[in-house]
């Protein structure tokens, strides 16, 4: 749309360590609960996605931990705990090793980070049709996918925590297909597309 040519653009997507984020509780042994990681800004659906964790409880009893940078001003939900900026080794054993779901609420990403690193981890994806998550979501094949709206959101959460097959399946699914996201692959194919075309004119 700019008018790169497209032989001048080579598309390298972020990476996880998959030493860091991976499966460390069994996928199978998991009891139910799910993952968010929350941010106020109205584009991530933060306090959606905090609706759909409160409905998903109602519906499902599925408990829930929020995590983030900054803690929503609003009274959380029954049924929803938040950790504020929790440490790496906290976020890969305590937040999602420890849920079976993680849902990504976002009306748009370039890409979806934390959804990577949680399907990495074991964690059966619930996300919006946010367009970055195109390249990883694939509806009842490596996630769901669904509209913006809470309802719809819980009403996907809810679907996995009944149905344990659908969930690991997915997690599974999931997992695998995130591995191709690591950041010695994505430098790999920089620095080829930069020495098949030279130095710069």
């Amino acid at each position: 749309e700019a008018g790169v040519p497209a032989a001048s653009v080579v598309c390298t997507p972020n990476g996880v360590d998959p030493d860091v984020f991976r499966v460390r509780r069994a996928i199978e042994a998991r009891t139910s609960g799910v993952a968010m990681n929350y941010d106020p800004h109205p584009v991530k659906g933060g306090d959606d996605g905090l609706a759909a964790l409160a409905a998903a409880h109602r519906a499902a009893g599925l408990p829930a931990t929020a995590f983030g940078t900054r803690i929503p001003e609003a009274a959380l939900p029954p049924g929803v705990r938040f950790v504020e900026s929790p440490s790496r080794p906290e976020l890969v054993d305590d937040v999602y090793n420890a849920s079976t779901l993680f849902l990504q609420p976002s009306r748009q990403e370039g890409f979806g980070m934390c959804a990577v690193e949680a399907m990495a981890c074991g964690c059966a994806l619930v996300t919006t049709a946010n367009g970055g998550s195109d390249d990883f979501a694939h509806h009842e094949e490596t996630a769901l996918v669904c509209g913006p709206d809470p309802t719809e959101m819980a009403e996907a959460l809810a679907r996995l925590a009944r149905d344990d097959e659908l969930r690991q399946r997915l997690a599974r699914s999931g997992q695998r297909f995130v591995e191709r996201f690591r950041w010695a692959s994505t430098a790999e194919r920089l620095e080829r597309f930069v020495a098949e075309r030279g130095p710069a004119q």
